[in-house]
């Protein structure tokens, strides 16, 4: 028997890695790990693609560091 595993994700952060590349950190859905965005509007359109794809909604921050 298989069981139903729920995540919700209250928050995702963007931030700039060091290749200067935009990235999700923290705990964020699997269509979103390892994935770098040349732009943060990019990284803007994959989290709404996400929402889409697990029909949830949550906040997206901008880290301070940008």
């Amino acid at each position: 028997m298989f069981k139903t595993l729920t995540i919700t994700f209250e928050t995702l952060t963007i931030t700039k890695a060091p290749s200067g590349r935009f990235i999700f950190v923290g705990r964020v859905h699997e269509s979103l790990c390892n994935k770098f965005f040349e732009t943060i509007a990019d990284a803007k359109v994959a989290a709404i693609d996400c929402m889409m794809e697990t029909g949830e909604t949550f906040p997206v921050v901008v880290s301070a560091n940008e």
